[in-house]
């Protein structure tokens, strides 16, 4: 049975932001599905936002302006659509209002310049959950990516399938339209367990010579391949139950735990397409690093997904290095200090 939890990875202590009230925004557009705000929503935070000083985001947050002057920041937003997008802020708790006897917003000082008095919007509420939406931003990239490994296992098992025609079609059906986790998880249940995990086989007939033709082209490439990987690592091949221990939301992914690693080749096959890497880059990677070491990557990118954000850019930028220390590689992907250090390639 597929593992649906989901651990996020650590926060860093602070944010790296040259203006804080921007990297709020950021923050709240990453978990606007977990807050179910619109294009309007975040519209009206951004121009609540735009009356912050920058070096004032520690102060109070408040933000009085009338209507009027809001609505220019929000781009000209028409006044019921700013009175309803504020009143949603508010109810879910990003920002609250602090209602003048008037109903008018505005700020009374006394005679040293000191606020005494603030009638308006407060942000604060929106400073003060920032770890939190933190956190849903990283379990939406982390369902977002369960959804599509899911997707992408499912496209390859039902292709191995005997399924009759009704049975593909709806198959196909599901993945076409955007299909829950449990609908996909469902399905992919099942199907034969055989049917999970594979690579697709030439299966046109061949006659003898073409059989051996074959079998030459195989081992040659097998050669030159053994030559590449060992090109790629000084070092003894990695224990796999160290890699998934290290990597517990990639093993995630598979219906059964793989127990060797031509079983991990196969599944980290399965999950590149999810994460961005297509057919042509994971050849790459297993020519330079070997059938384990692309394997390792694509697990520790599956991993580390939540906070890369190109994993394609990376896993290039990697083979672009004239030496690589895979160990070093999957501690910085999957952060697991434990894992065994090697020597680079």
């Amino acid at each position: 049975m597929h593992q649906t939890q989901y651990a996020p990875p650590a926060r860093p202590a602070k944010p790296a932001a040259s203006d804080p009230r921007w990297f709020a925004l950021e923050a709240v557009k990453a978990a606007r599905k977990t807050l179910r705000l619109t294009d309007r929503d975040i519209t009206v935070l951004r121009g609540l936002l735009s009356f912050i000083p920058a070096d004032r985001w520690d102060g109070p947050l408040m933000v009085h302006a009338a209507n009027r002057t809001l609505q220019e920041r929000c781009d000209g937003m028409e006044e019921r659509t700013l009175r309803r997008r504020l009143a949603h802020l508010c109810q879910i708790g990003l920002i609250t209002r602090h209602q003048s006897p008037n109903r008018k917003r505005y700020v009374v000082r006394d005679e040293d310049g000191t606020t005494v008095l603030a009638y308006g919007f407060c942000l604060m509420p929106l400073r003060q959950c920032l770890a939190q939406m933190q956190d849903m931003a990283a379990h939406e990239r982390a369902l977002a990516l369960r959804l599509r490994a899911l997707k992408a296992l499912l496209r390859d098992a039902i292709h191995h399938a005997a399924l009759d025609a009704e049975t593909m079609a709806a198959m196909l059906r599901l993945l076409r339209r955007k299909a829950s986790e449990a609908e996909l998880t469902t399905a992919l249940d099942g199907l034969p367990a055989g049917n999970r995990h594979t690579t697709v086989e030439n299966t046109e007939p061949m006659t003898d010579s073409d059989r051996q033709t074959v079998r030459h082209i195989q081992s040659s490439k097998k050669e030159n391949h053994e030559k590449k990987a060992q090109s790629a690592s000084n070092t003894a091949g990695p224990d796999l139950h160290t890699c998934l221990e290290a990597a517990p939301n990639a093993a995630a992914f598979s219906a059964n735990r793989p127990q060797t690693w031509p079983e991990a080749e196969k599944l980290a096959h399965s999950l590149a397409p999810a994460i961005g890497i297509d057919l042509t880059l994971w050849h790459q990677a297993k020519a330079r690093l070997g059938a384990e070491g692309a394997s390792m990557a694509i697990i520790g990118l599956v991993e580390a997904y939540p906070r890369i954000k190109a994993p394609a850019r990376y896993l290039a930028a990697l083979l672009a290095q004239r030496r690589i220390d895979l160990a070093r590689m999957f501690r910085s992907l999957t952060g697991w200090a434990r894992f065994p250090a090697g020597n680079p390639a």
